[in-house]
């Protein structure tokens, strides 16, 4: 069933508030949703993937060390806001998969959240001879519970949480902290600052890859909000509108930052990145190797 055509295009700043308003919304909003669009469900499912197509992805998934499955439920039952924002299980596997498959040993991660994500770069470096994690958490309280759920997974030994801001304990980094890995998930409106830094400092390795997650814009952030064509509205359909507008702002201005950051790494010559439609979008990015495209070229002659 289709969204109300005169609704359509401000369903995505709706859906979070339809459970306190639903004589104002029809019952089947729910059917049409981007996952990522909401505070409902920021993150927890990829937006690019249905409810349909997101069940039976999991079915057919593993699902990874059984720790790793009891923190990601405990965490959405204990921690509800803060779940909303971790990365899915799928994702959290394939992060593991990247980090095996590179077989990087150092990795660097810029927000820490509640550390599900670290245990799976920890996952992926733990066979390796010098296995290391050091994830970058700002928020005292978000790096506790990391810290806890690090202790509960028995990899305190290969998992460091750093509490502070990032870019200042990457200032204080010397020239011999190098990555292997560096996966970026953090505050947006820091993304590009984040990249600079790292780029600045060579953080990464000569063959280092850097993983940043939610690179899409949402199709919802790139329209105009759409105010319905009523004349009159009840002062209930007033306030969902209002708060719908300044949610639909919000998120506007996420995703100006995304498409900043992203237009700013596609034009840095130093470097190689591939925008890869899976999940919330991920973006992989190299540095750019001396005479690749010299060699490519004579190729194509």
């Amino acid at each position: 069933m289709q969204f109300p055509k005169h609704l359509r295009l401000c369903q995505y700043s709706i859906l979070p508030f339809y459970s306190r308003f639903t004589a104002f919304l029809p019952t089947s909003i729910h059917h049409q949703r981007f996952f990522h669009a909401t505070p409902l469900s920021y993150s927890v499912k990829p937006f690019l993937a249905d409810e349909h197509v997101l069940s039976y992805t999991e079915k057919h998934t593993s699902r990874g060390p059984a720790y790793m499955d009891y923190i990601y439920t405990n965490s959405l039952h204990a921690f509800p806001e803060e779940a909303k924002q971790m990365i899915s299980r799928p994702q959290a596997l394939f992060l593991t998969w990247v980090t095996r498959i590179t077989k990087a040993e150092k990795v660097l991660e810029i927000g820490s959240l509640l550390g599900y994500s670290s245990l799976a770069l920890a996952e992926g470096v733990k066979e390796r001879k010098e296995p290391y994690v050091l994830s970058l958490e700002k928020d005292p309280i978000y790096a506790k519970l990391a810290k806890k759920h690090i202790q509960m997974a028995k990899m305190q030994k290969i998992v460091e949480i750093r509490c502070g801001k990032a870019l200042e304990t990457m200032n204080e980094f010397d020239d011999s902290m190098k990555f292997d890995l560096i996966f970026l998930d953090a505050n947006k409106s820091g993304y590009t600052d984040y990249y600079d830094l790292i780029m600045e400092k060579d953080l990464l390795t000569r063959n280092g890859l850097m993983v940043v997650d939610n690179g899409y814009v949402h199709p919802r952030e790139l329209q105009p909000f759409y105010r319905p064509p009523k004349k009159r509205f009840s002062k209930q359909e007033e306030k969902l509108l209002k708060v719908a507008e300044e949610t639909d702002e919000r998120y506007k201005k996420i995703g100006r930052r995304l498409q900043h950051f992203n237009r700013h790494v596609a034009e840095d010559p130093t470097t190689e990145q591939m925008l890869v439609p899976m999940f919330d979008g991920m973006m992989f990015i190299w540095k750019r190797r001396p005479g690749r495209n010299a060699w490519a070229a004579q190729e194509l002659e």
